[in-house]
């Protein structure tokens, strides 16, 4: 994956983030970051980002609104929910949402660059073919 991919994180708080970030970075990527969803807002519309990992809770929404903002982009933006091991409803509830995926730090960086890959794969060929 070369730098001209796009990924947006959103959250507020510090830990597991900056360590996302940090294997984000590791794999060649330039994550920006929002802290809201006011932010994540302007950013996906400037960025058009194929990725972005929202916390599930924000100061002005949560992870819902986020995959609200990511379906009425001009372009499709998969969007991975990232939240704790023993929560399960939150799981359930992102998948049967529209998340493309959910996930729980730690997670390896193999694990975390086939998950990436599959959401970029996936928005580029949505953005090709739109009708599909």
């Amino acid at each position: 994956m070369g730098p001209q991919l796009s990924v947006l994180l959103v959250h507020h708080s510090e830990l597991p983030w900056k360590n996302l970030s940090q294997v984000l970075k590791a794999m060649g990527l330039t994550p920006c970051q929002a802290k809201s969803c006011d932010e994540a807002r302007y950013l996906m519309d400037a960025l058009e980002p194929e990725v972005v990992f929202s916390e599930p809770e924000l100061p002005d929404g949560n992870w819902q609104s986020v995959l609200q903002l990511a379906e009425q982009a001009a372009l499709p933006i998969n969007v991975i929910v990232v939240g704790k091991h023993d929560d399960m409803e939150l799981y359930l509830s992102a998948m049967q949402q529209g998340a493309h995926d959910y996930i729980a730090p730690p997670i390896a960086a193999n694990d975390l660059s086939h998950i990436l890959r599959c959401a970029m794969d996936d928005a580029h060929r949505r953005r090709m073919d739109p009708v599909s």
